[in-house]
C-alpha cells in the first residue's frame, strides 16, 4: 500500500498545471459518483413505490388517451 501511495505522489508531482486541473476534476467526479450512487435496496424501494401506483397510472393513461383521441378527432375530422 505504501508503495502505491508513493508512486501516486510521485506521479502527481510530475504533472503539469493543466493535468492537475484534469485530475482535480476527475477526483471531484469520483467523489460525486460515490456520494450519489444508489444502493441496491433503494432500487427495490423505488420499484415497490411504482408498483403501488401502477393501476392508478394505467387508468389515468387510458383516460388521457381517450381525451387525446377525442381532441384529435375534433381537430382533424371536419363535420
Amino acid at each position: 500500500m505504501l508503495n502505491n501511495r508513493t508512486n501516486i505522489i510521485e506521479s502527481i508531482n510530475s504533472l503539469s498545471s493543466t493535468e492537475l486541473i484534469e485530475l482535480s476534476t476527475y477526483i471531484d467526479y469520483i467523489k460525486f459518483r460515490s456520494n450519489y450512487k444508489m444502493k441496491k435496496n433503494n432500487y427495490n424501494d423505488s420499484f415497490k413505490h411504482y408498483a403501488d401506483f401502477e393501476e392508478e397510472d394505467t387508468i389515468l393513461a387510458e383516460e388521457g388517451m381517450d381525451n387525446y383521441l377525442k381532441s384529435l378527432s375534433s381537430k382533424f375530422i371536419s363535420p
